[in-house]
């Protein structure tokens, strides 16, 4: 009963399905929509996601979302066929003459932006967006304190976590 007026008034139901038809979608809206589609569907709406990004950081943020859905909706593809499925760029960057003649302190430091990259969006899995400031603490990390980091994030629970580990 004492719901009874925020439920009646406030709060609008939404049913997946209800948004089949509709195409003028904001991209959470159409996040959403990727949760009810098929294959072929989803492919294109989620490469419409991607593609309406602003930012890197935009992108990033809703690749990691589409990705997530598409690996639970979708666990029979291989990453590869999400890959294929996105239309997202990939390149045997191992054959070209620049990485050929990278130094061994460039090789290095690639790593460490990997790693930091990939340990980026395993904390942002597990305890939401990071800010910036926390974000750039990370990034700025030596390779082997990213590995640290990188056992130690799988006992996190939330920010708080990050940040005594961080000190």
């Amino acid at each position: 009963v004492a719901y009874q007026t925020l439920l009646e008034h406030q709060i609008d139901c939404l049913y997946l399905k209800d948004l089949l038809p509709l195409t003028d979608l904001t991209p959470n809206l159409m996040l959403m929509k990727l949760l009810v589609l098929n294959q072929h569907q989803g492919a294109e709406v989620a490469r419409t996601v991607l593609r309406t990004a602003e930012t890197r950081e935009e992108y990033l943020r809703r690749l990691s979302l589409v990705e997530t859905i598409l690996v639970n909706k979708f666990p029979e593809l291989s990453t590869v066929e999400i890959v294929k499925m996105l239309n997202l760029p990939t390149v045997d960057i191992t054959q070209s003459r620049f990485y050929q003649e990278v130094s061994q302190a460039g090789r290095q430091e690639g790593r460490q932006e990997e790693a930091a990259m990939l340990i980026s969006r395993l904390l942002t899995r597990r305890c939401g967006d990071l800010p910036v400031v926390l974000a750039e603490r990370v990034s700025a990390l030596s390779l082997a304190e990213l590995e640290e980091l990188g056992v130690a994030l799988l006992d996190f629970t939330g920010i708080g976590d990050l940040e005594s580990w961080l000190g």
